[in-house]
């Protein structure tokens, strides 16, 4: 189980990624959006969303999970980080 005070932070978080690709990509498609359109609501290029759906990019910043988090809908930690380390 993740510690309550970890839920409420994206500090010391690690992400299964494979779990945080397949959310990315499928929130990305429900949203009707591009790799490119979301890379540009976020702040990066569509080339950092692609290797992070395909899991090439596997340590975002905290900055970009968060990011994703708005404009995906997704609550963070909770559906991001899914598995933690301490």
């Amino acid at each position: 189980s993740v510690p309550s005070a970890v839920l409420n932070s994206t500090v010391n978080i690690k992400i299964s990624p494979t779990s945080f690709s397949k959310i990315i990509a499928s929130k990305r498609l429900k949203l009707r959006l591009t790799q490119q359109e979301l890379g540009k609501l976020v702040g990066v290029r569509g080339e950092v969303i692609s290797n992070l759906e395909t899991g090439r990019k596997i340590d975002p910043d905290p900055d970009l999970i968060n990011n994703l988090a708005k404009v995906l809908d997704c609550q963070i930690p909770q559906e991001l980080a899914l598995v933690y380390s301490e």
